[in-house]
């Protein structure tokens, strides 16, 4: 979820405001105060709060293949408890599915080994079909299936909650007259692939996954990558990072909201630090290099390099990810991805 926040937040702004033919002083106005204040915070020093934990690199990312007997229990799990219904926001309609699965485990900042996506829908109002986006579909994990509030009779540590959103291509006049069903690929982890890379590696190109990146720059807690292929754009927001201490045998980790508290009420220095509210965000490029060239940017200043003609261009601009880590990224670090193979299907019906 927290690396999701951010783009729908692009999205929504960018859709609002460079979609319409004429845009009034005042919405102007809220479009460049979003996006200064949302660039000026990826510049921003901030106060650091983490701690390391020990890791071993092989076993780390050995043979982690979800066993048989795991996936029939997920799958049991989703097909049983899987909801979907149809969501309404202020600019958008979305086909959301919400499910809960046995958690795979835990490790700190790793991500479990499924994946959701629609494959086919027969979703229609009254006989006329309703058109639904397949691709691109906005999913979203949740530790505590509580979020989600699917099955109290279950709602406990072991389980974590899924959402999966399409958009709703189609005008629906009553959703009361809306039925039928979908499916989802439920895919599962094989494995992953890796890089370890460091400040020397910055300008320089990367493989991930058979796909090509370019580290651009290593700043304070941020890593910023480029994708160079189109396979590579599909991919990039999948990529994680791991914050190495200078030995290579820790991991720096953010401390929990729970740990963050209790440091705030032992130590003044913590008082300020607050958990960090996503790991991953997309810059336009020309916003990067705008941001980056002028650390004390105001917002005056900022329209003057970037008139709103040329503003209402950034969202057909090329996008870099900054990918944060909580301690400042100073030693080698590992950038990594989920392989995902095995493959199995669900069916939902409204």
């Amino acid at each position: 979820m927290k690396k999701l926040i951010p783009a729908i937040l692009i999205f929504m702004i960018c859709n609002y405001g460079f979609s319409q033919e004429e845009t009034s002083e005042e919405e102007i106005k809220m479009i460049y105060s979003f996006f200064f204040e949302m660039n000026k915070e990826v510049f921003k020093e901030p106060t650091y709060a983490y701690k390391e934990v020990p890791i071993d690199i092989n076993e780390e990312f050995g043979a982690n293949v979800i066993s048989s007997e795991t996936i029939n229990s997920i799958l049991d799990s989703l097909q049983k408890n899987a909801v979907i219904k149809i969501e309404y926001g202020l600019i958008w309609k979305n086909l959301m599915l919400k499910a809960e699965f046995p958690r795979l485990g835990e490790g700190d900042g790793m991500v479990d080994g499924v994946e959701v996506s629609l494959i086919d829908t027969k979703i229609y109002e009254k006989d006329v079909p309703v058109e639904i986006q397949e691709i691109e579909g906005v999913t979203v994990y949740e530790g505590d299936n509580n979020f989600f509030d699917i099955n109290e009779e279950t709602s406990n540590d072991d389980y974590r909650s899924l959402s999966l959103r399409n958009e709703i291509l189609s005008e629906i006049q009553n959703v009361n007259d809306v039925t039928g069903s979908a499916e989802y690929a439920v895919q599962f982890m094989t494995g992953y692939e890796t890089v370890e890379l460091s400040k020397q590696d910055i300008g320089k190109k990367f493989k991930l996954g058979g796909n090509e990146y370019l580290l651009i720059d290593i700043f304070q807690n941020k890593v910023v990558i480029d994708e160079l292929t189109e396979e590579a754009e599909e991919e990039i927001m999948n990529i994680e990072l791991i914050n190495l201490s200078e030995d290579g045998k820790h991991r720096q980790v953010p401390y929990s909201a729970t740990e963050l508290a209790e440091l705030k009420e032992k130590d003044e220095r913590y008082k300020d630090v607050e958990v960090l509210p996503f790991d991953k965000i997309e810059i336009f490029e020309d916003n990067y290099k705008i941001f980056k060239n002028h650390l004390d940017i105001t917002i005056e200043e900022y329209k003057e390099l970037l008139p709103y003609e040329e503003f209402k261009e950034l969202e057909d601009q090329n996008e870099y990810v900054v990918l944060l880590s909580p301690a400042p990224v100073e030693n080698t670090f590992i950038l990594y991805k989920l392989v995902f193979g095995t493959e199995k299907e669900i069916k939902v019906a409204l």
